[in-house]
């Protein structure tokens, strides 16, 4: 029995097996999907971590801007809010996707995660295991470090 899964802020399948894990990295250029995080950011470089919904708005102080635009704009695109400005909208990279996603009470900055990636000395292909409660910081840069991770 094979299962796979997507990790869509790092782009990344899964296939688990019986017996192993592969994992690959997808890129893509073209548009967004729903459900998917994207940066935003504007002419003063201030950036926003918006997941993508059905009907969904982003509202900021310089107007707003429908899901439905950023969803048919490619990755890199520009869309224009409704007061005129210009907001780049992009794939978040992991460490902003970590500085910026929602968080509970314990956030994992990525300056102490890449610490503790070195402390572990993780390396591509390492099964491991990663437990807790928090916001998932950690289990995506183990991911994006190539070990197969159980979370």
């Amino acid at each position: 029995m094979h299962h796979v899964i997507y990790f869509p802020t790092v782009m990344r399948y899964c296939k688990i097996g019986s017996s192993n894990v592969r994992c690959t990295y997808s890129s893509h250029s073209s548009g967004f999907s729903l459900g998917e995080s994207v940066l935003l950011t504007d002419t003063k470089s201030r950036q926003y971590l918006v997941r993508l919904k059905e009907g969904g708005c982003f509202q900021y102080h310089a107007g707003t801007v429908m899901h439905n635009l950023i969803l048919a704009t490619p990755n890199g695109g520009a869309v224009t809010s409704s007061k005129g400005l210009k907001l780049t909208a992009r794939q978040p990279l992991l460490w902003e996707y970590t500085l910026l996603m929602p968080r509970g009470p314990t956030p994992s900055y990525p300056k102490d995660i890449w610490s503790i990636l070195g402390l572990l000395d993780v390396s591509p292909g390492q099964r491991v295991l990663e437990a807790g409660t928090g916001s998932g910081a950690l289990t995506l840069h183990l991911s994006r470090a190539g070990s197969c991770v159980c979370a």
